[in-house]
Protein backbone atom coordinates (compact mmCIF):
# COMPACT_ATOMS: atom_id res chain seq x y z
CA UNK A 1 0.00 0.00 0.00
CA UNK A 2 3.07 2.38 0.50
CA UNK A 3 2.96 3.00 -3.57
CA UNK A 4 -1.15 4.30 -3.15
CA UNK A 5 -0.35 6.45 0.15
CA UNK A 6 2.46 7.70 -1.70
CA UNK A 7 0.54 9.33 -4.90
CA UNK A 8 -2.09 10.81 -2.30
CA UNK A 9 -2.31 14.28 -1.62
CA UNK A 10 -0.43 17.10 -2.29
CA UNK A 11 2.51 17.50 -5.07
CA UNK A 12 5.78 18.47 -3.17
CA UNK A 13 7.06 21.97 -3.45
CA UNK A 14 8.94 22.34 -6.66
CA UNK A 15 11.93 24.03 -5.30
CA UNK A 16 15.33 24.47 -6.90
CA UNK A 17 17.48 23.05 -3.62
CA UNK A 18 14.69 19.88 -4.40
CA UNK A 19 15.50 20.01 -7.94
CA UNK A 20 18.91 20.04 -7.15
CA UNK A 21 19.52 17.17 -5.33
CA UNK A 22 17.19 15.30 -7.68
CA UNK A 23 19.11 16.17 -10.92
CA UNK A 24 22.64 15.24 -9.01
CA UNK A 25 21.26 11.69 -7.83
CA UNK A 26 20.08 11.10 -11.28
CA UNK A 27 23.04 12.08 -12.64
CA UNK A 28 25.04 9.88 -10.83
CA UNK A 29 23.19 7.23 -11.72
CA UNK A 30 20.77 6.25 -9.46
CA UNK A 31 17.08 4.78 -9.60
CA UNK A 32 14.29 7.59 -9.94
CA UNK A 33 12.34 6.00 -7.70
CA UNK A 34 15.43 5.91 -5.20
CA UNK A 35 16.13 9.41 -5.07
CA UNK A 36 11.86 9.97 -4.67
CA UNK A 37 11.96 7.75 -2.18
CA UNK A 38 14.84 9.41 -0.23
CA UNK A 39 13.42 13.13 -0.88
CA UNK A 40 9.99 12.36 -0.33
CA UNK A 41 8.32 13.33 -3.52
CA UNK A 42 6.51 10.62 -6.28
CA UNK A 43 8.02 10.05 -9.14
CA UNK A 44 4.85 10.97 -10.74
CA UNK A 45 5.61 14.31 -9.22
CA UNK A 46 8.57 14.84 -10.96
CA UNK A 47 7.15 13.83 -14.32
CA UNK A 48 4.40 16.34 -13.75
CA UNK A 49 7.38 19.03 -13.16
CA UNK A 50 8.62 17.75 -16.91
CA UNK A 51 5.22 18.63 -18.04
CA UNK A 52 5.21 21.96 -16.33
CA UNK A 53 8.62 23.69 -16.30
CA UNK A 54 10.35 23.43 -19.65
CA UNK A 55 14.20 24.06 -18.09
CA UNK A 56 13.63 21.68 -15.73
CA UNK A 57 12.54 18.91 -18.19
CA UNK A 58 15.54 19.84 -20.62
CA UNK A 59 17.88 19.29 -17.31
CA UNK A 60 16.04 16.23 -16.16
CA UNK A 61 16.86 14.68 -19.82
CA UNK A 62 20.17 15.60 -19.61
CA UNK A 63 20.81 14.38 -15.95
CA UNK A 64 19.40 11.18 -17.40
CA UNK A 65 21.68 10.62 -19.88
CA UNK A 66 24.67 11.51 -18.31
CA UNK A 67 23.39 8.72 -15.60
CA UNK A 68 23.04 6.57 -18.16
CA UNK A 69 26.39 7.24 -19.43
CA UNK A 70 27.27 6.30 -15.65
CA UNK A 71 25.54 3.13 -15.33
CA UNK A 72 27.04 2.21 -18.59
CA UNK A 73 30.68 2.69 -16.81
CA UNK A 74 29.34 0.09 -14.06
CA UNK A 75 29.14 -2.30 -16.57
CA UNK A 76 32.42 -2.31 -17.39
CA UNK A 77 33.36 -2.64 -13.63
CA UNK A 78 31.22 -5.59 -13.28
CA UNK A 79 32.54 -7.26 -16.45
CA UNK A 80 36.33 -6.79 -15.55
CA UNK A 81 35.60 -7.73 -12.00
CA UNK A 82 35.84 -11.06 -10.19
CA UNK A 83 32.47 -11.76 -8.45
CA UNK A 84 33.44 -14.63 -5.95
CA UNK A 85 30.68 -16.58 -4.65
CA UNK A 86 30.44 -19.60 -2.00
CA UNK A 87 28.35 -22.54 -1.74
CA UNK A 88 28.37 -24.98 0.79
CA UNK A 89 27.57 -28.77 -0.35
CA UNK A 90 26.54 -31.13 2.36
CA UNK A 91 27.07 -34.77 1.32
CA UNK A 92 25.97 -37.58 3.54
CA UNK A 93 27.00 -41.29 3.49
CA UNK A 94 25.81 -43.07 5.74
CA UNK A 95 26.79 -41.88 9.16
CA UNK A 96 29.62 -39.36 7.88
CA UNK A 97 28.49 -36.22 6.79
CA UNK A 98 30.97 -34.26 4.81
CA UNK A 99 30.45 -30.61 3.93
CA UNK A 100 32.82 -29.15 1.22
CA UNK A 101 32.82 -25.60 0.61
CA UNK A 102 33.20 -24.21 -3.20
CA UNK A 103 34.11 -20.78 -4.14
CA UNK A 104 33.81 -20.00 -7.56
CA UNK A 105 33.20 -16.30 -10.10
CA UNK A 106 29.47 -15.82 -10.21
CA UNK A 107 29.55 -14.91 -13.74
CA UNK A 108 25.85 -15.78 -14.27
CA UNK A 109 25.15 -13.08 -11.43
CA UNK A 110 27.58 -10.61 -12.99
CA UNK A 111 25.88 -10.70 -16.73
CA UNK A 112 22.64 -10.20 -14.95
CA UNK A 113 23.53 -7.22 -13.42
CA UNK A 114 25.38 -6.24 -16.78
CA UNK A 115 22.69 -7.16 -19.15
CA UNK A 116 20.03 -5.50 -16.88
CA UNK A 117 21.89 -2.49 -16.84
CA UNK A 118 22.88 -2.55 -20.71
CA UNK A 119 18.81 -2.86 -21.64
CA UNK A 120 17.80 0.18 -19.64
CA UNK A 121 20.01 1.94 -21.07
CA UNK A 122 19.15 0.93 -24.45
CA UNK A 123 16.05 1.59 -24.07
CA UNK A 124 16.17 5.09 -23.14
CA UNK A 125 18.49 5.92 -25.64
CA UNK A 126 16.11 4.52 -27.98
CA UNK A 127 13.51 6.58 -26.99
CA UNK A 128 15.56 9.80 -28.60
CA UNK A 129 14.29 8.51 -31.84
CA UNK A 130 10.54 9.38 -30.56
CA UNK A 131 11.76 12.93 -29.23
CA UNK A 132 10.15 15.64 -31.41
CA UNK A 133 11.91 18.16 -33.55
CA UNK A 134 10.93 21.47 -33.57
CA UNK A 135 11.69 23.78 -36.11
CA UNK A 136 11.06 27.41 -36.29
CA UNK A 137 10.73 29.48 -39.18
CA UNK A 138 13.51 31.69 -39.79
CA UNK A 139 11.55 34.13 -42.40
CA UNK A 140 13.46 33.17 -45.51
CA UNK A 141 10.93 30.77 -47.11
CA UNK A 142 13.53 27.68 -47.56
CA UNK A 143 11.34 24.25 -47.02
CA UNK A 144 13.97 22.11 -44.88
CA UNK A 145 12.04 18.93 -44.98
CA UNK A 146 13.46 17.78 -48.49
CA UNK A 147 16.86 18.45 -46.88
CA UNK A 148 16.00 16.86 -43.73
CA UNK A 149 14.76 13.64 -45.64
CA UNK A 150 18.94 12.16 -46.26
CA UNK A 151 19.73 13.03 -42.78
CA UNK A 152 20.53 10.06 -40.70
CA UNK A 153 18.98 10.08 -36.98
CA UNK A 154 22.22 11.22 -35.48
CA UNK A 155 22.76 13.95 -37.85
CA UNK A 156 18.72 15.27 -36.92
CA UNK A 157 19.90 15.25 -33.36
CA UNK A 158 22.92 17.46 -33.86
CA UNK A 159 20.51 19.58 -36.17
CA UNK A 160 17.87 19.81 -33.47
CA UNK A 161 20.18 20.91 -30.54
CA UNK A 162 19.12 17.08 -29.31
CA UNK A 163 22.75 16.14 -28.21
CA UNK A 164 25.45 16.98 -26.22
CA UNK A 165 28.29 15.08 -28.37
CA UNK A 166 31.34 17.20 -28.71
CA UNK A 167 32.34 16.03 -32.16
CA UNK A 168 28.81 17.15 -33.63
CA UNK A 169 30.19 20.72 -34.38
Amino acid sequence: MKLLESNQGRKKKYTPELVRRLLSALASGRTLVSICEELDVSPDTVYWWCTEHKDFAKDFTRARDFGDNIIEDEVLEIVDAEHISEEQIIEKSGKKITIKKRRFDNVARSRLRMEARLKIVARRKGGLQNRKIEIEDDGTGVDLSDAMKGMSMDDLMRFAGLTDDPDSE
